[in-house]
Formats: structure tokens, sequence, C-alpha cells
């Protein structure tokens, strides 16, 4: 979007808008003056911070009031990207925290801050012609100049002990606060247990901890997908603000990342959509549209070996010449195994081939799925308790019935308004801290939870005997917790072949399960879209994949049934398209110890402690078994995707560019400085299992 000058909004800019803008100040207000409160050792300066943040917050819930009094309208992300920027620009809320500490400072800095809001919301009085929207912008001006002449006044904070329960009342509105500009500083952790990823952008698969001083995020890269990208943007800045992180090692690169030929758009608003342009098209990742975009000091690195990298594209795009050969034989298998369910399978079994298929193309939401393997488990004398995370999902499915999550919202605010008035004013500032700190994503659920259950503890303060549904919420969540969601997913596979096996009464209907199962492999295998888990089980079974046993059973069938198939016959283009892309895959394997291995030294050569490694999900279990061998402390993510794209990843690879792309090529705008990687990164598209409809979140 590139950007336009106020006056230009005219007639496009509701009121409504003007007070959504309003909210955004507050809220970066809030975050920014709880970070310097956690900082200042001065009580004087820690108790102004808290009226500062006391007084936003009743600004917050004054603007609330008057934007439930109109019709909603939501902030569309231009308009939002539009204010973000005048915000940016006029320097409200958009710096790091203050170093000078004292109380007059502080006070300096935030008269400075209030005429900025001044001006700011003195920019928009002219673009309204009716009286009562201008009067409306009037009240936002007055109640900001009265907070500059009570500082200028006295420049003495107002907060005393005895406003603690107003605090407490207050604070339950910063669970309304969407994500701000601004992270309460901490000290870096490699304790992947007290780094928090916010569910909206991805969910952890799994998590190791070697106890290391050492720790790398791997972030399963879904390439080319644009939410998926745009979220990986979003972690990477998340984890640069709250935990130091300066260095992400990408796959698909060698050496150093550069994109300062991006520089040559000046304009900030112009170089922010030509970046999202090229991440719309697959030529730059979430973590390079970052660098570009903001001022975040990381540093971008190439993790491959260029040798084997290269050797698994050309391994690639020499198999991808015979993919259709190969798909045209695999498919008419497909197809024909799939009419065959019709007169080998039982009822029973169709059910559950047609629900995992639901499932698998997401047209079955993830619960109402486990809820029937559940059902059927039970039906056919199945016991999960082998399956220890779908096992602790089920309960928690069970357990979730008995909470009342309305109830927990107004149970968790009450406890906070009876912890503000039993604890100090330190301790005040703590809660403040913690729960600003836990609505923008910087610590964890159960962090945040653990600390609320221990403070009342420590006042005497019995949660599940006055905060019932509280109480449930805590175990709730810390049990989730505890569910690796990497082997989830295997465990629901599992326990579907358990159901299957029970249900099986011939060995033909094993025998087109199993058939069924290889040609899903198979056709991953050429599409390169399989999973790690996958290609072992290939490279163990490989004579069971021959064209002979498809072609066996599938003849023998239709004789027995009557019946005519069609399957394209296995050539010798298709049999070459599959072993070149099995050769991929070992190339693809041997890259798992290059970028690990590169990852390593260059943090161990510049001193980094935390790490962002982005890859295919195929590389991730890999990765996961490098670095626990290495004694490196891990966490493995998957960006959020709520929707399914086209995606160019095959166009990129293959070199198919559109025009705009082309001269922006020829003028060196997207070299980004990959040395001899051109393309972006192979392999592994992310896990396609859906996550949980309904997970512990920020209550």
């Amino acid at each position: 979007m590139i950007q336009r000058n106020v006056s230009s909004y005219r007639g496009e800019i509701h009121l409504r808008h003007i007070f959504k803008a309003g909210l955004m100040i507050e809220e970066r207000a809030a975050s920014y003056y709880a970070s310097l409160a956690d900082k200042a050792a001065n009580p004087d300066a820690k108790d102004l911070c808290c009226t500062l943040i006391q007084r936003r917050i009743s600004h917050i819930q004054l603007i609330e009031q008057s934007l439930s009094r109109w019709v909603p309208l939501l902030l569309g992300q231009e308009a939002h990207d539009f204010f973000d920027q005048e915000l940016r620009n006029r320097g409200i809320f958009s710096g790091p925290p203050s170093q000078d500490l004292s109380k007059e400072a502080i006070a300096r800095y935030a008269i400075d801050q209030g005429n900025k809001i001044v001006d700011f919301y003195r920019s928009f009085e002219d673009i309204f012609s009716d009286t009562w929207k201008r009067s409306h912008i009037l009240e936002l001006l007055i109640e900001e100049r009265n907070r500059i002449k009570e500082l200028t006044d006295t420049l003495k904070p107002e907060f005393s002990y005895s406003a603690k329960a107003m605090l407490g009342i207050l604070m339950a509105l910063l669970f309304l606060f969407s994500s701000t500009a601004f992270a309460i500083p901490e000290e870096k952790t490699t304790d992947p247990g007290k780094i928090s990823i916010s569910r909206e952008n991805g969910l952890v698969r799994s998590s190791y901890n070697a106890n290391s001083d050492k720790l790398i995020i791997n972030i399963q890269d879904a390439h080319c997908n644009y939410e998926a990208q745009v979220n990986i943007a979003k972690m990477v800045e998340g984890l640069a603000k709250n935990y130091g992180l300066s260095f992400v090692a990408i796959e698909g690169a060698d050496g150093e990342i550069d994109v300062s030929k991006f520089d040559a758009f000046t304009d900030e608003a112009v170089r922010r959509e030509v970046a999202d342009h090229f991440m719309r098209k697959g030529d730059i990742s979430g973590p390079e549209f970052l660098s570009v975009t903001t001022k975040h000091p990381i540093k971008l690195f190439g993790a491959e070996t260029g040798s084997y990298y290269n050797e698994d594209l050309l391994a690639f795009t020499s198999g991808y010449l015979l993919k259709p050969q190969a798909d045209k034989y695999l498919y008419s298998i497909k197809v024909a195994l799939n009419n065959l369910k019709e007169f080998i399978y039982s009822d029973e079994l169709k059910l559950l081939d047609a629900k995992g298929g639901a499932y698998d193309a997401k047209k079955m939401a993830f619960n109402d799925y486990v809820r029937f393997l559940q059902d059927e488990a039970e039906k056919n004398n199945v016991s999960l308790k082998g399956y220890e995370n779908f096992f602790k999902l089920v309960n928690i499915l069970k357990y979730e019935k008995n909470i009342d999550f309305e109830a927990t919202d107004k149970e968790r605010t009450a406890l906070l308004e009876a912890l503000s008035a039993k604890l100090s004013k330190e301790g005040v500032v703590e809660m403040v801290t913690r729960s600003i700190s836990f609505k923008l994503g910087k610590i964890s659920a159960v962090e945040y939870y653990g600390y609320l259950k221990e403070a009342a503890a420590n006042n005497g303060m019995d949660i599940s005997g006055r905060y019932p549904d509280l109480s449930r919420y805590i175990i709730y969540n810390s049990v989730y917790n505890k569910i690796d969601n990497g082997k989830l997913f295997d465990d629901i596979r599992a326990v579907k072949a358990a159901i299957s096996e029970k249900i099986f009464r011939s060995n033909d209907q094993r025998m087109l399960e199993k058939l069924s199962r290889h040609a899903d492999i198979l056709i991953g295998l050429v599409s390169i879209d399989l999973m790690n888990n996958d290609l072992e089980y290939y490279n163990a079974h490989k004579d069971e994949f021959a064209s002979a046993v498809f072609s066996s059973f599938i003849k023998d069938n239709a004789l027995k049934y009557g019946l005519k198939f069609n399957v394209e016959p296995f050539t010798n283009a298709a049999a070459e398209g599959i072993s070149r892309m099995e050769h991929f895959y070992a190339v693809a394997v041997k890259r798992d110890k290059a970028l690990v291995e590169n990852t390593l030294n260059e943090m161990n050569r510049n001193g980094h402690r935390i790490a962002v490694l982005v890859t295919g999900g195929f590389h991730s279990e890999g990765v996961a078994k490098l670095l626990a061998k290495a004694g490196v402390s891990y966490i493995v993510v998957s960006p959020s995707i709520t929707k399914e794209m086209p995606s160019p990843y095959i166009q990129v690879l293959t070199n198919q560019r559109d025009s705009f792309e082309a001269i922006a090529i020829g003028s060196g705008i997207t070299a980004l400085g990959r040395g001899a990687l051109a393309p972006p990164p192979l392999t592994g598209e992310m896990h396609k299992e859906a996550a949980p409809d309904k997970a512990p979140g920020k209550r």
C-alpha cells in the first residue's frame, strides 16, 4: 500500500476509525509504561509509571464505551497500515524504551508524547464536516490535554497504595488488547519452556530441553504460502522483541543474506509494498520481508552447503520433467483402488475411510475427527492408553465440557481484583507486568496461570474453592501444554490403523488399505510433499511399492468383481521420474546435517545463544534428532494456515516468473545475496494436519 496523506482520506475515514486508532495509541502507551515500570528501580518513577498505566487503561474504557454505541466497523488492513505508519512517522510510542528512568525524565517523555497525540487527533479535524463528529474528536483532544496539564502542573504521581484495588479492576481490561508495539524487556533465555509463541501465528509441535546454553527454534516453512510467511515474520518479530533474537538461519540460501537492494526504494511504504509483492509471489520469505520492512537488527544467514543444495535442485528439476508420466500412472492406480473400496470394504471401513479423507481434505474439523476416532475405538475395543498424546487430548476434550469459559473470564477478573487488594505496591506492579506480558504473547499461558495460582496460595486464597471454573481451566491448560503436538498426529494415524485392524474381515481389505497408503506415499514422493516418517517407511518397504504389486491386486479383484479399469502402464519415464525423486530425498536427508552444522557454527562464531532455523517440515525430524544428539535445546513450530491458497512454489523452483519479477530480477532487486542458490528452499511442506479447534489460549 502506497502511503497517503491524511487529507486524501476525506470521505473514506470514519469517526470510528479515529477511535480505533485511539485504542492503538492507548494500548501501545500502556505497554510502554509497563516496560518502564518493570525496569525502574526508583520507587517514585515506578509509581509514576503505574499512574500513567492507570490513566491509559481508563481511557481505553472510555473509547470502548463510545465504540459500543456505534455500528461496529472493522479496521481493515489498509486503514490499520495507514494509522500504524502515521503513528510511527509522528514518533508516537514508536521507539525503544527510554534509558533514563528518573521520574522527571519519564514525566517529560509523557508530556512530549501527549503533545504528539494531540497533533495527531487535530490532523483529522478538517476531514469531517459534521459538527457532532468534530465534537467527538474534541473529546479525545481534551482528555489528552488534561493529562498533559496534570503532568506539567505537578510532575507528581497520583498513584497511592489505596489505589491498588482500582488498578486491579481496570487491569482486567488488558485482556481486551490486541498485540501492541512493545514487549517487556527480559534477558535472553535458552529454556524452551519459557518461550511463548502466539497461537495466532503458530503451533508448537514439539520441544526438547537439553539444559544447554543454546536454543534453536525450528520454524517449519510452508514454502511460498503467503499466509504462512506473514505468520513466520510475526513469530520472528515477536522472538526478536521478547527474547532478544538477532539471528535467523534459512534453508535455500548459502551464507549471509543481503536485503539492502530493497533500500533503493527510499519511501518506506513503497518498499513495504514491493517486498509484499515478492513475498506473495514466493520470491522472498517471511524473515526476509521482516528484515526489509522493519529496523530489527536481525542477521539473515543461509544455512545450506551449496553443493548439496545444487545437487538436490538438479535432482528435482530433472525429476519434475518426468512428473506428468509418473502422475498419470499413480493417479490411475489411485482411482482403481478407490473404486475397489466400494466392493471390498465393509460399511464400517467405508465410514472410517470417508472420515479420514474428509479430515485430510480439511472438510472435517480436527476435534470432530478426534471424537469420531474415540467413539470408533471404544466401539471396537481399542485401548487408547498406549497412544499417550491422543489419550491426553481425548481426556482434555471431555474435561473441557465441565468448564464455563465465560465464568472463567469473570473469575479471573475477580481473582485479579482480590489479589490487588492483598499485594504490596511492588506486587501489583509485577501482576500488571505479567498480565501485559502474557497478553503480548511474551510468556505462556501455563507460566502466567501458574504465577496467579502461586500468588493466590501465598496470600491464603484457595482458587479451587472460590474460583472453580478458573481452577478447572488452569488444570485444563496445564494438561494441554504437556501434549507433544508432533507425536499427537502420529498417534492419530496409529489409532486409525488400530481401528482398521480390528474391523478387517479379509486379507483383501487389509491389502487394499495398505496399497492405498502406498499410492499416497508415491504421489507425495513425486510431488515433493513427503514427510520424514513416510520416507523412512518407503525406504524400508521399497519392494512392496513395485508396480507389479499394484497391478496384480487390481487385476485379480477386477476379474473377481467383473470390473474393468484403465490403469496406465508403468513406463520407463514414470520409473525414471520416481527414481530421480528418490535421489532428491536422499540428498535432502544429507542436507539436514549441513543445515544444523552450519547454523551452530555461525552461532558459535558470533556468540548467538538463540537462533531461528527456517526449514521445510520434512527436515524437522532429522534436525531435531541432530540437535538432541549435539546437546542443543530446540522448539519445533509450524506457522498458522487458516485457508488453502494456490502456491507458486513449483513455478518459483522452475524459474517461471511474470513480467514484473522478470524486470525486477533483471535490475538485481531480488538477488538477496543468495550466492549460487537462486531458487528458494526445497522439500518438506509443513505438517498438513489441522490444529485443534479450541486449545488453551490467552484467556
